[in-house]
């Protein structure tokens, strides 16, 4: 639940309230004519009030399918990690053989990074699913 502060407040009772709740903790700061609200994570404003955000768990899941897909490796880890769980250096240099796209990527790039599509269908010719290419890069072949 927000928390807030009824307007007018003196300038040291604003100043205190955003440094505990935006400085120290990161909450949102929002101003309405009759408050200042410091906003929890999960809450919007709505018609000068805060709201419970319906959408919250989406926007979480969709930040975190962004930060993976901007994960990244060099090529030569990708190749060590396809090879760390058992696909041969030979049947690897063969699918690159086949696919000019995936080649140019993994020999001329100087990072391969998770949310480009080639690496799934890539990968699938290997037999790893999506969420198996997610971890590799999360844990980048470790």
């Amino acid at each position: 639940m927000a928390y807030k502060i009824k307007k007018p407040c003196s300038d040291k009772e604003r100043i205190d309230f955003i440094i505990k709740y935006n400085h120290n903790q990161g909450l949102l700061i929002e101003e309405t004519e009759n408050f200042l609200y410091a906003l929890e994570y999960d809450e919007i404003m709505e018609n000068d009030l805060p709201i419970k955000d319906a959408n919250f768990s989406k926007k979480q899941e969709q930040k975190e399918k962004e930060k993976i897909a901007m994960l990244s490796m060099t090529p030569l880890d990708f190749i060590k990690a396809l090879e760390s769980i058992g696909i041969p250096y030979t049947t690897i240099k063969q699918l690159c053989e086949e696919n000019e796209e995936v080649d140019k990527q993994l020999r001329f790039c100087n990072m391969v990074y998770r949310g480009n599509e080639l690496l799934d269908q890539f990968a699938k010719q290997f037999g790893i699913t999506s969420e198996q290419l997610d971890l590799l890069f999360i844990s980048k072949g470790n």
